[in-house]
Order: C-alpha cells, then sequence, then structure tokens
C-alpha cells in the first residue's frame, strides 16, 4: 500500500494546535515508547494498537477501520529531529501496511496521552491515544498466531 497519509497513521501522535514542540532525536524516541490506541472516540475504544519501543521496534494489531478484517504488522523505525521513519519487515493479508512498505511522518505533538503526527509534507493529522501499562489489550503475539504472515521483507 503506498497511500502516505494512511502509512504514517502506523506511527504518529500529537495534540492540539499551538501546542508545545514535542521532543527530538532519542528524546522523541522515549515519549513515543509505549501502548497506543487508533480510535475514532478519543481513545475510549480502539480498531488497532501500536506498541512502539525506545529501541526502534514497532508493532501493530486490530481490525481495519471498517471491522471487516483482522491485521498485524511489525517493524523497525528510526527518528532524526521530529520525523520518525518507519519500514514494515512483516505482516499478515489486510494490513494497511505490509512488509517492505516505507513511510515517514512529522510528530506534531506527543505527550502522556496523545500523539499526533501527519505524513511528511502532509497536512491531515492522524492522533493516536497512549494506553496505560495496565490496559487490556489483545496481544501482538495473540494476533500473530491466528494470522499467518503473509509477506515478509527479506
Amino acid at each position: 500500500m503506498s497511500d502516505p497519509t494512511l502509512l504514517a497513521a502506523l506511527l504518529s501522535t500529537a495534540l492540539a494546535s499551538g501546542a508545545a514542540a514535542p521532543p527530538r532525536d532519542a528524546a522523541l524516541a522515549e515519549a513515543l515508547s509505549g501502548l497506543w490506541c487508533f480510535s475514532r472516540d478519543e481513545g475510549r475504544s480502539c480498531w488497532a494498537w501500536e506498541e512502539v519501543t525506545a529501541d526502534g521496534g514497532l508493532r501493530v494489531w486490530g481490525q481495519t477501520p471498517d471491522g471487516l478484517n483482522r491485521f498485524w504488522s511489525e517493524g523497525r523505525y528510526t527518528v532524526e529531529g521530529v520525523v520518525t521513519c518507519v519500514e514494515i519487515t512483516a505482516s499478515s493479508e489486510h494490513a494497511p501496511h505490509v512488509a517492505g512498505d516505507a513511510f515517514c511522518a512529522e510528530v506534531v505533538h506527543v505527550d502522556e496521552r496523545v500523539h499526533r503526527f501527519r505524513a511528511v509534507g502532509g497536512t491531515r493529522e492522524t492522533v493516536t491515544y497512549r494506553l496505560a501499562d495496565t490496559a487490556e489489550a489483545p496481544r501482538f503475539e495473540d494476533a500473530r498466531a491466528s494470522l499467518a504472515p503473509a509477506l515478509v521483507s527479506p
């Protein structure tokens, strides 16, 4: 899939206009670390989850926004300034981003609750919501085990 807006939606998060600038570089990677929720109702329910690690790991799982298909994908990301770049290394069928996809997003805002981002050069912002470590979320391992990999990049 090559839609940069949808691709960007797999990684970044932020809050309201006029908010303080997000951290940069390693501090941004640390701020993004955690479990995030893709939601249509400000995080009260999630259609997908994203786990970001400070060492550059990324895992996304859930169901497509239309609710018809479950998916998972995983990859690596790098941070330069306020830009995160992702490469998807493995995915199931129906994943919004499949193995081999690569994209970059500008982080507009990130705090303890909200992450806002947009595709580099884009204007449409995507927001994800941080979940507490104790949040009830399906496990990535269960999603991956129940859906065979469709694509794995070399």
